[in-house]
């Protein structure tokens, strides 16, 4: 049992005062990541042990006052008043402040000292005050206020032990006895000019700041432009190409453990569920890790350097158009790579409804899990013809049409959301511009880390138990027939193979055994999936996808591709008795696809209107098991992952049908 005594410490400051450098420096990797109970407001918290004393750190949502204007801030205004049924009021408070702006950040503190709780003023980013000029008495502060005042510069690591020092005996701290005549801000920032006045010396000869020079070209509409979409090239470069050689290295360990696995276990339930189950899931969680790492690296860096926030101002007014703020463009710039990661860096949009519609629209940005689809069917059935002296391709056009198609959907999906369901004014973009500073590699790596293992923690074990899941509805029941007759035909290839026959009789060609073999485990493989729960729903839900063009295999196809949008093309290969080994660029798989045809029939299942139909479905579903299960991880709730499968469905069902029914009278 531990008995040791526990202290909470709220964490309080403006945004961008490095409120969350300095809890980060404090907790180090011993914090955990959640919502509060009823809200999709983030909550952080984090341990430290400082002798005896165990502290537990939590770190509220940035405010500028104590009276709240929005849910985060009332969030933070409840716990520092008891008012949250999650926590009781902290022993103590650490109100970070912005150095370089002390006027304007000690309008939050002079309300924190009027609670009598025990406060610590931490005056962070003093280098930056350093650099405008700026000398400030922390001494003289600290005797006028009666607390205790720290200087710092967190993202270094500067004055953290002396923080830890005075939480360390948090219990000989006192309460503040400030109480003003009036709540006016006039008069309050009146008393602050009297409590500032000898606290802050400044240069008598002005100049022009180093941020603000460096603005005057970051912020340019030309070339601040210019370079931020080179920035962002760079990002999704690395996302989108850099992380490839990461995931091609997973994928290559997770195969290589299947195999010994499949050495080391005999055919049977055991071996399949570990192999195409377990691992099938380690690997699907694994796979996303290196985009999400990157991804999260490189806003690490430019958040802390002080970029992020010129780049959401040159947004904002592109974004505004459809309600949105600047700060929604990278997370959606991220999802053409892949919409976990995406989904995940909307944690840095503040305001509750832009950040869900952010999210709600992140899956239709064309991520590279549809590529694959898109490759196979436009090689095997979108005709090569070219236009403008072969400089434009008719394939080349289908494909960025399906991009486009995806960012049309997220533009009115966008707005409807923002007029109906989340509805709500467009807030208007006021941020304060940070300091440019070197970002610190130490805390980059911590949150790097963070965000790694919270992927893993919360929605990899879902991930995984879905995958197993159809795994299973594949699987399951076993037809006896069917493993009967497999068995008996591989015995008797089995004895013609033996080394003493292929020695007496030269007319037995080995290889030609072995492709019979391949060729029979794959009729069963085929067979086993059309009796499977799995294939049996395909087959259930073919009247509903008829009217698509599709019959019972595409439906069976598109059930199992849930865990990942690019298993379609091993569910088609395993379907037309090619194995799950098939890819995209497969010559096998394309022209078996060419010649399927409907069952009863000589009608061929495949047409341009059915690939279309496919890969617009693809374009616009959310056939994407991680994505709903992250959605969920930053909602806390399963309300908002269902309600993006519903109408993502719904929507790709809808234009599916369109496409296939014009298709297929325009081509008639």
């Amino acid at each position: 049992m531990d008995n040791t005594k526990r202290t909470l410490v709220a964490l309080v400051g403006n945004p961008n005062s490095g409120k969350s450098t300095v809890f980060t420096a404090l907790a180090r990797i011993r914090q955990r990541v959640g919502n509060y109970p009823g809200v999709t407001v983030e909550k952080k918290t984090g341990d430290m042990m400082v002798g005896d004393q165990r502290i537990t750190l939590i770190d509220l949502p940035g405010t500028y006052s104590l009276v709240p204007n929005s849910i985060d801030e009332r969030v933070a205004v409840d716990i520092l008043h008891g008012r949250s049924p999650s926590s009781t009021p902290p022993d103590a408070i650490l109100c970070i402040l912005d150095a370089s702006n002390l006027r304007r950040n000690l309008y939050l503190a002079s309300q924190v000292l009027e609670l009598g709780i025990p406060t610590i003023l931490i005056l962070n980013m003093i280098d930056v005050a350093c650099r405008r000029g700026i000398g400030i008495d922390a001494e003289l502060l600290a005797k006028r206020l009666g607390v205790p005042v720290v200087v710092t510069q967190a993202n270094r690591g500067m004055g953290i032990d002396a923080i830890r020092e005075l939480l360390g005996r948090h219990d000989q701290l006192v309460s503040s006895s400030i109480r003003l005549n009036t709540r006016e801000a006039d008069a309050r920032y009146a008393w602050i000019d009297g409590i500032l006045n000898g606290v802050v010396q400044t240069n008598s000869r002005p100049s022009t700041d180093r941020s603000d020079r460096m603005d005057r070209f970051f912020l340019h509409k030309i070339w601040g432009s210019l370079f931020f979409f080179i920035v962002m090239a760079l990002v999704f470069q690395a996302v989108y190409a850099w992380a490839e050689p990461m995931i091609h290295a997973v994928d290559t360990c997770v195969s290589w453990v299947g195999n010994l696995v499949a050495l080391a276990l005999p055919d049977g339930i055991l071996q399949s569920l570990v192999c195409d189950g377990i691992l099938a899931g380690v690997g699907a969680v694994l796979t996303f890790l290196p985009q999400i790492l990157l991804l999260f690296f490189f806003i690490a860096v430019l958040e802390d350097c002080g970029y992020m926030a010129r780049a959401a101002c040159l947004m904002d007014q592109w974004m505004s158009r459809v309600g949105l703020s600047g700060k929604s463009f990278i997370p959606l710039l991220a999802s053409f790579a892949c919409a976990v990661p995406g989904i995940m860096a909307t944690r840095v949009i503040e305001n509750r409804r832009d950040r869900l519609v952010t999210m709600l629209i992140a899956p239709l940005m064309c991520c590279s899990a549809r590529l694959p689809v898109y490759t196979l069917l436009i090689g095997a059935f979108i005709p090569k013809h070219h236009y403008l002296g072969n400089w434009i391709g008719l394939q080349g056009i289908t494909l960025v049409s399906l991009y486009v198609l995806g960012m049309l959907a997220a533009v009115i999906v966008a707005i409807v959301l923002k007029k109906t369901l989340l509805r709500g004014e467009t807030p208007s973009f006021i941020m304060e511009l940070p300091a440019y500073k070197r970002p610190s590699i130490k805390l980059v790596l911590y949150r790097i880390l963070e965000q790694g293992w919270e992927f893993i923690h919360q929605a990899g074990t879902l991930i995984l138990a879905v995958t197993i899941l159809v795994w299973a509805a594949a699987y399951f029941p076993r037809d006896v027939k069917i493993e009967e007759t497999y068995q008996r035909e591989l015995h008797s290839l089995a004895i013609l193979d033996c080394t003493e026959s292929a020695e007496h009789d030269p007319s037995i060609d080995a290889a030609a055994i072995a492709r019979r073999q391949k060729e029979i485990h794959n009729l069963f493989r085929a067979a086993q999936m059309q009796q499977s729960y799995l294939g049996r729903a395909g087959q259930w839900i073919e009247p509903v996808v008829r009217p698509l063009g599709w019959d019972w295999r595409i439906g069976c196809s598109v059930i199992a591709s849930f865990p990942a949008r690019e298993s379609v093309i091993s569910a088609l290969g395993v379907i037309y008795h090619l194995g799950e080994e098939q890819d995209e660029s497969s010559p096998t798989l394309r022209e078996r696809l060419r010649q399927a045809t409907w069952n009863g029939s000589n009608r061929p299942v495949f047409t341009v209107p059915v690939a279309l139909s496919i890969m617009v479905f693809f374009a616009l579903c959310a056939q994407c098991v991680a994505t709903l299960v992250v959605i969920r991880n930053e909602t806390k709730s399963w309300r908002w992952p269902a309600f993006t499968f519903a109408y993502m469905t719904i929507l790709a069902y809808v234009a599916a049908l369109i496409t296939y029914q014009v298709g297929t009278h325009w081509f008639s």
